[in-house]
């Protein structure tokens, strides 16, 4: 498995920008009127070194402690099916929990706060949420990938619905944000004013080796779909256990909060993916006139750059600035039906496979933002570039992968090596230094 471990560089040497680029079609630079004449001579300008830019499946995405879980299905005319299901502890609000004796039980509810969606209408599908009891024990400290394996012990609740994200709920005579609100078994709350007589309740340790935790998975769509994000993190997602005795009516809360083990699971199926995805993934490495980027675990970009050193020949360079630039597929119709990215970014690969960041993630000039009216992604990579030209060390490429990957149900066609002027470019200023 593929694991992703991102680590900020050490250090790095700053390259100042002393131009910049307006476009890769172009090669006007501004800020070059305000250079002497004698150092203007020396600035060059290409768009012309070869970009590798190969489809690849990804392996699995850390998805641990994140600020959205996710939940549902899709299905993509042309990325194939995926579903998604999430995964969480409950928390004791305090410790020592007791019931009283004669406490009934009127209701057991989970509470799910709706921050987004992304599909074809969250109005036009209606979503059915089945949860259970987990048996694996969860930690909050472990690391979780998007492909874990996790077991059911029981079903414990279900629920059909169209979800609402914009209308507030009045619950409790109070108002809370957009939710869904899942009954779950009657008997799971008996089961817990029961054995918080055992000690189970009586501290965090012993009701989470008790209770394990839950999963929520969507019933999968037959066409078309959405993933639903949830927050869990919101003081308004919790258990509620409702009950009363002959005095009174009570409630309970268990908590879910960021002390809780949590992560998201992905699955995706190219089976039924269209035919350019599916020869892509079966032979790799190939030029293509399309290269697709899917988050959740599913599809990234390798990039390479195999004839950029040869700017150094005959003399050393310094970099003015780098720009990597991806245009969409205009001509595919899924690009409309279904949302374009909002931002892409890119990480490099070491020896063992592993990423990190490329060194100029830090630099506020780095973009990455999609471009509405001119259907592209840039990138500002002049640190990277410069740093290739300056070692001998081995260049293990880069991928392009989506923003947020695994807390987002995003996908994109891109125009790929075979897409002539089109095909993602590599756009460079730089000085000779003689």
């Amino acid at each position: 498995m593929l694991k992703k471990i991102f680590k900020k560089t050490a250090s790095y040497w700053f390259i100042p920008l002393v131009l910049f680029l307006t476009s890769c079609t172009e090669p006007s630079i501004i800020g070059l009127d305000v250079q002497p004449p004698s150092d203007q001579l020396n600035v060059v300008y290409t768009d012309t070194f070869t970009v590798e830019a190969y489809t690849a499946l990804e392996d699995s995405v850390r998805s641990d402690r994140t600020n959205f879980l996710l939940a549902g299905s899709i299905v993509d005319p042309v990325f194939g099916f995926s579903k998604t299901a999430f995964c969480s502890q409950l928390n004791l609000p305090s410790s020592s929990i007791v019931f009283p004796d004669a406490a009934i039980v009127d209701s057991l509810v989970l509470t799910l706060v709706l921050k987004g969606y992304y599909g074809y209408s969250k109005y036009a599908s209606q979503l059915t949420l089945n949860v259970f009891e987990v048996s694996d024990v969860l930690y909050p400290d472990s690391i979780y990938y998007s492909n874990q394996e996790i077991q059911k012990k029981r079903f414990i609740g279900t629920k059909t619905c169209v979800p609402n994200l914009k209308d507030s709920v009045q619950i409790d005579g109070g108002k809370i944000p957009p939710c869904i609100r899942i009954r779950l078994d009657n008997n799971l709350a008996k089961q817990f004013i029961e054995d918080a007589t055992h000690g189970f309740l009586v501290n965090n340790a012993a009701f989470t080796d008790y209770f394990r935790g839950f999963l929520v998975e969507a019933v999968p769509f037959v066409s078309g779909g959405t993933i639903y994000y949830f927050d869990l993190i919101s003081a308004a997602s919790n258990l509620t256990m409702y009950y009363h005795t002959t005095e009174k009516s009570e409630k309970f809360t268990f908590l879910i909060n960021d002390k809780c083990a949590r992560f998201n699971l992905f699955e995706n199926d190219y089976s039924t993916a269209n035919a350019d995805l599916r020869s892509q993934l079966a032979f790799p490495n190939q030029p293509s006139e399309k290269i697709y980027v899917q988050s959740r675990g599913g599809i990234k970009v390798n990039l390479n750059f195999p004839t950029i050193k040869n700017i150094v020949d005959p003399y050393p360079v310094l970099i003015n600035k780098a720009e990597l630039v991806f245009t969409i597929d205009q001509m595919d119709f899924s690009n409309n039906i279904l949302p374009i990215p909002s931002k892409l970014t890119l990480i490099k690969y070491q020896e063992d496979s592993t990423y990190i960041f490329i060194v100029d993630q830090f630099d506020g000039t780095f973009g990455g933002n999609y471009n509405a009216s001119k259907k592209e992604y840039r990138f500002n990579i002049s640190r990277h570039i410069q740093s290739l030209l300056r070692t001998s060390s081995q260049d293990y490429g880069i991928a392009l992968i989506i923003s947020g990957a695994s807390t987002r149900g995003d996908r994109v066609v891109l125009n790929g090596m075979l897409s002539g002027a089109q095909k993602p470019k590599l756009c460079i200023a730089y000085t000779v230094v003689n």
